[in-house]
């Protein structure tokens, strides 16, 4: 009996099973590998599942719901019709789906799977998944972190000791992780993300700036309207990954708009969009840094700055914080002294520091770091 893994999706969702010495993606009954996270409900009380709900997104949008599973754990509900669902029993429609098309395509009974969750889910949001799976009739065997999961297929591929950054940008969510891979283990070193900020909000903001340009305000448009809006807008977006220019069409009313767009224009239009995954991918960066904990012997210094004093005294600078140390000398004598956290870029290998005196006056050295000890915390 085969245990399938699943990547449950914000946006869309799918199966695979491990045969013949490789990962094999399952299709659905539409032949296609991605199952989009969408249920609708008919006006007799019937679910739909996947595809032919995420079309009723557009015909349909008030019995229609998607991307429910960032509430998981949370209590909130969501009435795609007279009846109220919780995250969890929506997405087990979705995780029944997959399990169905997988006996379908393998030919057998399907009672267990893997599903893969967002690093950051905690405990709450884990158990909601492993509820979900229980709904959907099937044992969830393991939960494992999405960004491990894609580490090892690389690691494996690759077959060698690597370090990566594993980039998860989906309709909904934003996860960044790195991860360290070693003796077929893998390690997640540091997570960051935003599940509020997905490749949906590009649709969005595509849609504002379409309705800008041409005068016409959100109120104007029926729920209708504005699905089809968000779809034209999704579609702009996926070609202007293969061509340099697209001309985007909507009707609002009885009257037909079109706006063309570029790359430059979207990147221009998606500067704050932008700007929060370079934070994301930032802190990521910033938490997996190693850093050396610095006492020094002195309340003289009071800041520190990774980089040289040009840069420190630039707006937007961020400082390190002091820590209060006890230091104690050789005579026993006690005194409490500044210390600082100072990530390390690289071993062995100079780098900038900056120290601010009590005057107000910056002091720049060069710090090199050789055969650290690791502090069990």
């Amino acid at each position: 009996m085969a245990v399938i893994g699943i990547d449950l999706g914000t946006t869309n969702s799918l199966g695979c099973v491990y045969r013949n010495g490789k990962a094999e993606l399952i299709p659905n009954a539409y032949g296609s590998y991605l199952t989009p996270s969408v249920v609708s409900m008919t006006e007799d009380g019937k679910l739909i599942v996947g595809q032919p709900a995420k079309d009723r997104l557009i015909t349909h949008p008030e019995r229609t719901v998607s991307s429910f599973k960032k509430d998981m754990g949370t209590g909130r509900s969501w009435k795609p019709g007279e009846k109220s669902f919780l995250p969890e029993e929506l997405s087990s429609l979705v995780i029944r789906s997959i399990v169905e098309d997988a006996q379908n395509y393998l030919g057998e009974e399907i009672e267990e799977a893997v599903i893969s969750v967002p690093a950051y889910f905690h405990d709450e949001q884990r158990v909601a998944v492993k509820r979900a799976g229980a709904l959907a009739g099937i044992h969830v065997e393991r939960i494992v972190n999405e960004p491990s999961a894609a580490a090892l297929a690389s690691y494996f591929t690759a077959n060698e000791e690597q370090n990566m950054l594993v980039f998860d940008f989906g309709g909904g969510t934003l996860d960044v992780s790195l991860v360290d891979c070693f003796d077929t283990m893998v390690e997640i070193v540091s997570v960051a993300g935003n599940n509020r900020l997905g490749g949906d909000d590009f649709d969005r903001l595509i849609a504002e700036h379409f309705l800008r340009e041409h005068g016409v305000a959100r109120q104007q448009l029926r729920a209708q309207e504005y699905a089809v809006l968000l779809k034209q807008a999704e579609r702009c977006k996926k070609l202007l990954s293969e061509q340099d220019e697209v001309v985007m069409h909507a009707t609002v009313g009885d009257q037909l708009y079109e706006s063309t767009y570029t790359m430059d224009r979207l990147f221009e239009e998606s500067k704050a969009l932008l700007k929060e995954i370079r934070q994301v991918i930032g802190r990521a960066l910033k938490d997996g840094k190693m850093t050396i904990h610095v006492s020094l012997v002195s309340k003289k210094i009071v800041n520190l700055f990774e980089g040289t004093s040009e840069d420190a005294q630039k707006d937007g600078a961020e400082l390190l914080e002091p820590t209060t140390d006890t230091v104690t000398y050789s005579d026993g004598a006690t005194e409490e002294v500044y210390g600082f956290d100072i990530p390390v870029p690289e071993l062995d290998k100079e780098f900038d520091v900056a120290l601010l005196g009590k005057k107000g006056v910056w002091y720049d050295h060069k710090v090199s770091v050789t055969n650290p000890v690791k502090v069990e915390e």
